[in-house]
């Protein structure tokens, strides 16, 4: 059975939580689901990247999150239209190490795994599970916002969350640019600076046997407690 994504409510009253308990985590029908008691609705912002590897600019993305948010969740996953040389879980690893150094309040920005998924629509029925109340901002990069309405239920993507843009170089974007967007669900665009690295490039300036090490230094690492 395919899951369907449970649906934002009006922004007239997205922010209001009825009085009514939540249906049991197994249903499989998130649609079918009933917010439960709750003093406010949480603004959570869903940052999905390759992190191959995470980088300064990943940094700069998280650090203006927490300041926007409060939540951002994290994760990696493997990109289908991109050849990934660093394994899944070391570029999780990275992606922790890099968040312990933000000078952001504690838990703010978090790595979450269990939301990682190649389909943006199976992330987002795993996050309505987590918080079930919550509305969700999908922060995307400026490269990606042409792409959007064609990624897989992608109606669904947009009935569900907002979007976020995040400015990169050599991407314009004006508002005829996101007008086609604009006409599928709200968007927004960072305020902030476009940040001129990618991992793919990082990737070309460093020797392979450079990511080697620093993939075998990330697995001796050991994780926060």
């Amino acid at each position: 059975m395919r899951w369907r994504i449970w649906r934002r409510a009006p922004a007239a009253v997205r922010h209001r939580c009825p009085s009514t308990e939540m249906a049991p985590l197994t249903s499989p029908d998130l649609t079918a689901r009933r917010p439960m008691d709750c003093p406010e609705t949480l603004r959570i912002a869903l940052f999905g990247t390759s992190a191959d590897p995470p980088h300064r600019g990943h940094a700069a993305i998280l650090a203006w999150l927490a300041t926007q948010f409060d939540h951002v969740a994290v994760w990696t996953a493997n990109n289908p239209f991109k050849a990934h040389q660093t394994d899944l879980g070391d570029r999780f690893r990275m992606l922790e190490l890099l968040i312990d150094e933000l000078d952001v309040a504690p838990r703010r920005v978090q790595v979450h795994p269990e939301l990682s998924h190649m389909r943006t629509v199976v992330t987002l029925e795993r996050a309505r599970q987590i918080w079930p109340n919550a509305q969700f901002s999908l922060v995307v990069g400026a490269d990606l916002v042409e792409q959007l309405p064609t990624w897989h239920r992608a109606e669904e993507i947009f009935a569900a969350v907002d979007i976020l843009v995040i400015p990169r170089p050599g991407y314009d974007l004006t508002e005829a640019g996101l007008a086609d967007l604009r006409q599928h669900t709200s968007v927004t665009v960072a305020a902030m600076p476009a940040i001129d690295v990618s991992s793919s490039r990082y990737r070309q300036w460093c020797r392979p046997t450079f990511l080697n090490t620093t993939s075998t230094h990330v697995r001796k690492t050991p994780p926060n407690p």
